[in-house]
């Protein structure tokens, strides 16, 4: 058998345990090195159980979040705000939301009327450190659609950064150290358009939350400083994999202007000089973007992930995405 690349860690006396490892055939083979006569092979597999046991998973998003706030304080959630800072006021806001809505109980619901960026993740990661779910209200809304969904809701307290629109809670500079929280069952609650009948609360779990977000971030190979474009409202669901993909991985959500999303090459310009790795796109407004591309013969030199659907993507559209960055481009 050829083995190459052959690393071993030389055993420290007669007890000591040495793991061996080789490449064979594109693979990472492993094997414990020790002797039997001071150690069995029992109390090999309990050590080896030890040193590469899995952490145990955060029990709920704001955990993962907060987790990632102490291992990265000075990295950047979102522009301007950086991780620690972000714990901090959101105990705070968590704090304001739990003297309205009292203890943390079961089924509370506080909305969160917000447009992407920093207030908006302050003011989400609060509300589920206050025990509750949040409800997301799009400020682009029509008063009576936003007024329909509070009702629907049942909310027992609101988030508003517009309070001389929808009077709430304020979201605030203010910050605190820590925050004594319990986790409910519920994350979120994301209403329906309504374009079939009256808007439908959709509940979602922690638990489910947290494994769609384990998924997502195997697929797009996440990693700590992933610049990640935002450009879903916080009612859409594709706001998920944008906000809670990179906080939940120690990256930073990018919010798009309102006015960049519908102007392809202002958004093309906004993604290179924001140098951003991970776009998430549906495919219309993907070959938009290609459009822009070619118009200005640009590419995405930081672009390191590409993900489209929600919409009929044809083989065509991949084929001049491939022509386009090559095929050591964007996955």
């Amino acid at each position: 058998t050829r083995v190459s690349g052959l690393r071993a860690a030389a055993a420290n006396g007669f007890t000591g345990l040495g793991l061996v490892a080789w490449a064979h055939e594109g693979q990472l083979q492993l094997s414990w090195n020790f002797l039997h006569s001071s150690l069995g092979e029992p109390e090999v597999m309990r050590i080896a159980g030890e040193l590469f046991a899995e952490p145990d998973p955060p029990a709920s998003l704001h955990a993962a979040v907060l987790a990632v706030a102490r291992a990265y304080p000075e990295v950047e959630a979102v522009p301007g705000l950086r991780y620690a800072v972000l714990a901090r006021r959101s105990a705070a806001l968590a704090a304001r939301i739990l003297a309205v809505t009292g203890s943390p109980g079961e089924g509370q619901r506080v909305g969160v009327l917000a447009s992407p960026g920093a207030d908006a993740v302050v003011a989400i990661l609060a509300v589920l450190r206050a025990g509750a779910a949040y409800v997301p209200l799009d400020p682009e809304w029509p008063d009576a659609r936003v007024a329909e969904v509070i009702a629907a809701a049942r909310l027992s307290a609101l988030v508003s950064t517009e309070p001389g629109r929808f009077p709430g809670i304020e979201v605030g500079s203010d910050e605190a150290e820590s925050a004594s929280v319990a986790a409910g069952n519920l994350a979120w609650v994301m209403f329906t358009s309504g374009s079939t009948g009256a808007p439908k609360g959709v509940e979602v779990s922690h638990a489910a939350a947290l494994r769609w977000l384990a998924w997502n971030q195997g697929m797009v190979g996440a990693r700590p400083g992933d610049r990640v474009l935002w450009t879903a409202p916080l009612g859409y669901g594709g706001s998920i994999r944008q906000v809670f993909g990179p906080l939940c991985s120690g990256g930073t959500a990018l919010p798009v202007p309102p006015s960049l999303r519908r102007d392809p090459d202002a958004m093309l310009r906004f993604l290179v000089d924001e140098r951003v790795n991970v776009y998430n796109a549906v495919p219309s407004a993907w070959v938009r973007l290609l459009d822009a591309m070619d118009r200005a013969g640009a590419t995405l030199p930081d672009l390191r992930v590409l993900v489209v659907g929600g919409e009929v993507m044809t083989s065509a559209h991949a084929a001049r995405w491939l022509s386009r960055v090559g095929p050591r481009g964007p996955r």
